[in-house]
């Protein structure tokens, strides 16, 4: 997030607003509650002019902008959209800056990492509901807010949902060691000390080899609930 002194300027054109705790959020263009004034919604920029870029992906650059006091991410163009700033960073870049030993830092699943589980999995029930496959869940696709919400980023498309929840026990077992997979490889997390025994064997359970086997988001949500 740009720390400097900022201006703002307006943006013509149509907006559509994307929010939500915990999920993917909801946008719907028959509804108005989605669609916003563009006259409101200001840009920052730094001390030269030039906007606030908070990054670029596959869909073009995203900018910082102000809207009611709130901030918001967006698009520069006639049409916008518009989603929550999650001040945090991603998922992945936050376990990568953890101290050497996980358990002693911000994170470890009895830390944080439980509730953002939590939090993944409730969106992924919102998405799979709606018959929507991620298919790109992984801990670079996962925000976090000020208040460590865990927002589901980059919706894509896929074939099955079992893919998903495989992903969701990768990123269990990122939570739980502080660690990324090399080559494919995932060490068994140390019970107690990284998390219970009941955690890791729900972890376990999303990354069956039989696709079949594995939990559904609605099952995960109910395993996670129970152990808070």
């Amino acid at each position: 997030m740009y720390s400097g002194s900022q201006t703002f300027s307006t943006l013509p054109g149509r907006a559509l607003r994307q929010t939500g705790s915990g999920s993917t959020g909801r946008s719907t263009t028959d509804n108005n509650q989605w669609h916003i004034d563009p006259s409101t919604l200001a840009v920052c920029r730094k001390e030269d002019g030039s906007p606030v870029k908070l990054g670029r992906g596959g869909f073009g650059s995203v900018f910082k902008a102000m809207q009611d006091g709130r901030t918001w991410c967006c698009q520069k163009a006639e049409v916008m959209l518009v989603t929550e700033f999650c001040e945090r960073g991603d998922l992945y870049h936050t376990l990568e800056n953890q101290p050497e030993e996980h358990c002693d830092g911000q994170f470890s699943w009895y830390r944080r990492g439980q509730g953002i589980a939590l939090d993944v999995a409730r969106g992924l029930f919102s998405l799979h509901s709606r018959r929507i496959v991620h298919f790109d869940i992984k801990s670079p696709n996962i925000l976090l807010t000020r208040e460590y919400l865990a927002k589901i980023a980059d919706v894509g498309t896929s074939v099955t949902v079992a893919a998903d929840i495989w992903s969701f026990g990768v990123i269990m077992w990122e939570l739980m060691t502080g660690e990324q997979p090399s080559r494919g490889r995932y060490r068994s997390p140390r019970v107690p000390q990284e998390a219970p025994a009941s955690a890791v064997a729900l972890m376990q359970a999303c990354m069956a080899e039989d696709a079949f086997l594995r939990p559904t988001a609605g099952d995960i949500i109910q395993e996670l609930e129970q152990d808070e």
